[in-house]
C-alpha cells in the first residue's frame, strides 16, 4: 500500500458527492486503518475570536475564518509553517498541530501562517483506496502554496496542475514547440 499522506486528493469532475463536490483534501493519515484529511477550501463563516475566548485583541489570527475541514467532527486544528510547534510534520514547510497548549502558542504567533480547520474527512480502511480506483479523487503531492495559498479557486488550479503532470509524464518535452501555434 502506498501512504498517500502528504498528498492532496482533488475531487474528479463528475463527484456526485455534495459535501466533497469541487473539493480539494489534504491527507494528513493514510494506512492500513484508515485515512485521514483536511478539506483545504472550504472556509465557514466563523472567525478564530467567536469560538476561542483566550483570544486577546492583539492577535493576528482572530479575524481569521475557520475552515471546515471535513464532515467527522474532531478537535481544533492547525496546519501552519512553525517548526516551533509542530506535531506532526506533514511535507517540508508545512505541520500540524491539536495539542491545546501548542494551540494556544501557535495562535499568538503574528509572524506564523496558519489555517484553522474544524472537523476533517475520514475514510475507513480500504474506503480511499477503492475511491480513487473507482475515479472518484486525483492525486498529486501537496506543496505549500496549495495548503496557504487562495482557497477560492484551489480545486480548478490542483484540477490544472494534474493535468499537466499527467501531460509531462507521457509526452517528450523535448517535442513541445516553444510557440503553441506550431502545433
Amino acid at each position: 500500500m502506498n501512504s498517500m499522506a502528504g498528498h492532496l486528493l482533488i475531487a474528479a469532475p463528475d463527484m456526485v458527492d455534495a459535501y466533497f463536490s469541487n473539493t480539494v483534501v489534504l491527507v494528513f493519515q493514510h494506512s492500513d486503518e484508515g485515512a485521514a484529511g483536511l478539506v483545504l477550501n472550504k472556509p465557514s463563516d466563523v472567525q478564530v475570536n467567536s469560538v476561542w475566548d483566550e483570544l486577546d485583541a492583539k492577535n493576528a489570527h482572530a479575524e481569521k475564518l475557520i475552515n471546515i475541514g471535513g464532515p467527522c467532527e474532531g478537535p481544533l486544528i492547525a496546519i501552519h509553517n512553525s517548526l516551533a510547534f509542530a506535531e506532526f510534520p506533514l511535507i517540508p514547510g508545512v505541520a500540524m498541530t491539536v495539542g491545546i497548549d501548542n494551540l494556544r502558542k501557535l495562535i499568538r504567533q503574528t509572524h506564523q501562517t496558519v489555517r484553522l480547520f474544524s472537523g476533517y474527512a475520514g475514510w475507513s480502511p480500504e474506503q480511499l483506496d477503492a475511491e480513487i480506483d473507482q475515479g472518484g479523487w486525483f492525486s498529486i503531492p501537496a506543496r505549500p502554496n496549495y495548503i496557504f495559498g487562495d482557497a477560492g479557486d484551489l480545486w480548478r488550479k490542483a484540477c490544472a496542475k494534474f493535468g499537466d503532470e499527467i501531460v509531462n509524464s507521457i509526452v517528450d518535452q523535448t517535442l513541445i514547440p516553444e510557440d503553441p501555434h506550431l502545433n
